[in-house]
């Protein structure tokens, strides 16, 4: 296989997850539309949790924006598609441990989204990430750069969200 091919095939994969993930966070909140509260209080996190429509809002931003990237990145591996490709895997690999893995563990029970962070997620995003050092996509500095704002990104992400979603509240409120 070329690396070109090797390439557009994890991009393909990094999609796949983030639309299976997604689809599993949708359908488990539904079923558990508490958790997102019941984890922030257990956190000791005194913030609101948006409502299930704002969620459901930035579940479809959170697929639609990776699955632009990765589908660009599949048709030209130019670096800036490859560098964002590999914060996308960063981000989903941490996304498996905090806050899917780490709230299980901390609630003791099952979190929305926990069956495929664990089975898709970190594994694509942690085999994507070492194929990348590995073939040499990026020099060794920009996959270290990729890889440190994937992992800062994250909590940022995460924690914007929430505040988006106070932000339309108080405006809608």
């Amino acid at each position: 296989m070329t690396p070109a091919a090797a390439f557009r095939g994890w991009c393909l994969a990094l999609l796949l997850a983030v639309l299976v993930h997604n689809a599993e966070e949708a359908i488990a909140l539904a079923i558990y539309p508490s958790a997102p509260t019941d984890l922030a209080n257990a956190t000791g996190f005194s913030i609101a949790i948006p409502s299930p429509g704002r969620i459901y809002a930035g579940l479809a931003l959170f697929t639609f924006i990776p699955a632009l990237v990765l589908l660009r990145a599949r048709r030209n591996a130019a670096p800036g598609l490859v560098f964002m490709s590999c914060v996308i895997a960063t981000m989903m690999a941490a996304n498996a441990v905090v806050p899917h893995l780490a709230g299980a563990l901390w609630m003791q029970s099952y979190q929305p989204g926990l069956v495929t962070a664990l089975a898709f997620s970190l594994p694509a995003g942690v085999v994507f990430l070492h194929t990348a050092r590995r073939a040499q996509w990026l020099s060794p500095g920009r996959w270290r750069a990729a890889v440190g704002l994937g992992a800062m990104l994250l909590p940022l992400v995460l924690f914007g969200f929430w505040a988006l979603g106070e932000l339309i509240a108080e405006i809608g409120g």
